[in-house]
């Protein structure tokens, strides 16, 4: 299937065109795979655009991709706009490479997509500049492409090829699009819930789809004046929450200010604290178990759009039905 800047430049060279080409879309999967095994950023920068556009080539990478070793972290970060999501991660980043300087990290920044191109509006993250240094750090921001719940599609594959590249912790981070934003939790092994005291009544936040997926609560902006009491009630509001049958996890509330690098060490200590529980607890496996299984669906439903677009009369009948719905 020709993604949408792909079909443009169909159009022109039909046209006549002779200085546009259709990029080459059956280049060898192995080789990729084999530049990504070397170490090499250039094949898995190139490989995760496959797996985002999709087709052949993508088909042959899943095909490729071996398990993730066991000693891989998937970490995802959620909240609503404006919480400082990107801040938080960029200080978490830095200060994981201080701790661990031989263990690779990679970060996938989930973004909003472009109506026209589908592609990511913002593009790799300016704001993590001083991470783009670090040969130990992969940067790379995807398009959500309307995903409901604030994750690309091929968020979890793009996760997996950084696996096999040697980046033994990864950093999701979704686009700030409020309550629907769930999705990060069966991505994940640990989610952090970013709040900040300007969010406004913190009962209604705890009542939020997106409050009972946090593993660990993170209130930045802990300069704020409400910040203390908003902690507070956001922690009593967690008492109130249903627990989930299975072992029972104690969601902590750390205060941040993530822009002068405070709180940092709270965060990194409840991360390691959440993920030893899942592996004393076996709720990691179960954890992982789910997460297969809503990858297949999620891999199932995008195939299935694929294909009903890729279908010649598609973009007829789509124009002749919603002619229809306007008329009434």
């Amino acid at each position: 299937m020709l993604i949408p800047r792909y079909r443009t430049l169909a159009k022109r060279c039909l046209a006549g065109d002779a200085e546009a080409t259709i990029p080459k879309m059956k280049e060898d999967a192995q080789t990729l795979m084999d530049g990504i095994a070397a170490g090499k950023t250039l094949p898995l920068a190139r490989a995760i655009s496959y797996l985002e556009s999709g087709g052949e080539v993508a088909e042959a990478l899943l095909d490729l991709i071996p398990p993730q070793p066991e000693d891989v972290s998937r970490i995802g970060i959620t909240g609503p706009p404006g919480t400082g999501k990107s801040t938080l991660v960029s200080a978490l980043a830095i200060a994981m490479r201080r701790e661990n300087p031989d263990k690779r990290l990679g970060i996938v920044a989930v973004d909003p997509s472009s109506p026209f191109s589908g592609g990511a509006l913002l593009g790799d993250r300016l704001r993590m500049a001083e991470l783009s240094e670090d040969a130990g750090v992969f940067i790379r921001s995807m398009a959500s492409r309307g995903a409901l719940g604030g994750l690309a599609v091929a968020t979890d594959s793009a996760c997996d090829l950084l696996a096999s590249a040697g980046y033994a912790r990864l950093i999701v981070e979704t686009v700030g699009v409020g309550q629907s934003e769930v999705d990060i939790a069966s991505s994940c092994e640990t989610t952090l819930v970013v709040l900040n005291p300007e969010s406004g009544d913190s009962v209604q936040a705890i009542k939020a789809g997106l409050m009972e997926v946090a593993d660990i609560l993170v209130v930045n902006k802990g300069d704020h004046p409400r910040a203390q009491k908003f902690a507070n009630d956001v922690a009593a509001g967690l008492e109130l929450r249903a627990h989930s049958e299975g072992p029972f996890w104690q969601v902590p509330v750390v205060q941040t200010i993530a822009t002068e690098n405070r709180g940092t060490a709270e965060v990194l200590g409840a991360i390691e604290k959440h993920q030893r529980f899942l592996a004393s607890s076996g709720e990691g496996e179960r954890r992982r178990q789910r997460r297969l299984q809503q990858r297949i669906q999620k891999l199932w439903r995008a195939a299935l759009v694929r294909e009903i677009e890729a279908k010649p009369e598609f973009e007829a009948e789509l124009a002749w039905v919603s002619a229809e719905v306007a008329k009434r």
